[in-house]
């Protein structure tokens, strides 16, 4: 469940600790309000660090098909000279 539903249907509850008579319970929502809203900002660090990641894998990947793609021309080189030393 995306934060912004989580919100909505929190408040379609009307739950407020600062109304509810049991010390108790109204502790528990506190902390359970307090544990949902950090666990919400974990996920959007985590996100944000997943795509850097992402980025950077992507990054590696053009690099290394760039490096690939020397490689094959330079071995097609080498071994087209080679083929026409064999020839002469």
């Amino acid at each position: 469940m995306d934060l912004k539903t989580l919100k909505e249907l929190l408040a379609s509850l009307n739950i407020n600790p600062d109304e509810i008579e049991d010390e108790r319970y109204a502790t528990a929502f506190r902390i359970l309000f307090a544990s949902i809203e950090k666990q919400n900002e974990e996920i959007e660090y985590f996100k944000a660090e997943n795509q850097k990641l992402r980025d950077e894998i992507n990054l590696l990947r053009a690099c290394l098909k760039i490096e690939l793609d020397l490689t094959i021309r330079i071995g097609l080189i080498h071994l087209n000279q080679k083929i026409v030393a064999l020839n002469r």
